[in-house]
């Protein structure tokens, strides 16, 4: 978001917010599978 509000112009902006948007995207399947490998399985049914 910094970056985004620094670019100094159109070009810099639309590919801060492209690599933005890939890396949100990512955070999501990341976090339920360290929820997967670290939960135990009995505790899973209850997420």
């Amino acid at each position: 978001s910094l970056t985004n509000a620094l670019a100094p112009n159109f070009a810099i902006l639309l590919v801060t917010r492209i690599v933005q948007g890939i890396s949100g995207s990512l955070m999501t399947p990341t976090a339920r599978l360290i929820v997967l490998e670290k939960a135990p399985a009995s505790q899973l049914l209850k997420m």
